[in-house]
């Protein structure tokens, strides 16, 4: 058995088997906090919430848009509707918008901690809302704590 296995079943590569640091999570193999690069190292929060935020959510789904309007040039250009030049005017303009907007989903993935409460008027609950609910998860999770 090989010396990078772990003892379950499930493997984990060495590099993703590093210990928690105090206040932050380091992996080797990424170097920024983005999910696109695969090179040095890289730090994120130890309280990281923004998936769950309605802002992160929407920035993805714009940049997901930008994707599939990089795909459609490309696919006018393999159908003869825009020469090559044209498609590279277009890439370069992608491009742009995808730096941009993979900025603006770095500024919030390094945004604080968020509490449950902030999370859900995020996501639209009124502030009343958002308080009972976290006011109830709270009482489950601690009716689970033995």
């Amino acid at each position: 058995m090989s010396s990078h296995r772990s003892n379950n079943w499930a493997y984990l590569p060495p590099s993703l088997s590093m210990p928690v640091v105090q206040g932050e999570q380091r992996y080797e193999g990424s170097q920024s906090q983005s999910s696109d690069s695969f090179a040095g190292t890289s730090s994120t929060p130890q309280y990281w919430y923004p998936p769950y935020s309605y802002r992160y959510h929407v920035l993805r789904t714009e940049r997901e848009e930008i994707f599939e309007q990089c795909a459609a040039a490309e696919k006018q250009h393999f159908d003869g509707l825009i020469n090559a030049q044209q498609l590279l005017v277009l890439e370069d303009h992608f491009t742009a918008l995808l730096n941009a907007k993979s900025k603006e989903i770095q500024d919030e993935e390094n945004k604080g901690p968020v509490s449950r409460e902030e999370i859900l008027k995020g996501w639209g609950y009124t502030p009343q809302q958002a308080r009972e609910a976290a006011q109830q998860e709270r009482q489950e999770w601690a009716r689970l704590q033995f």
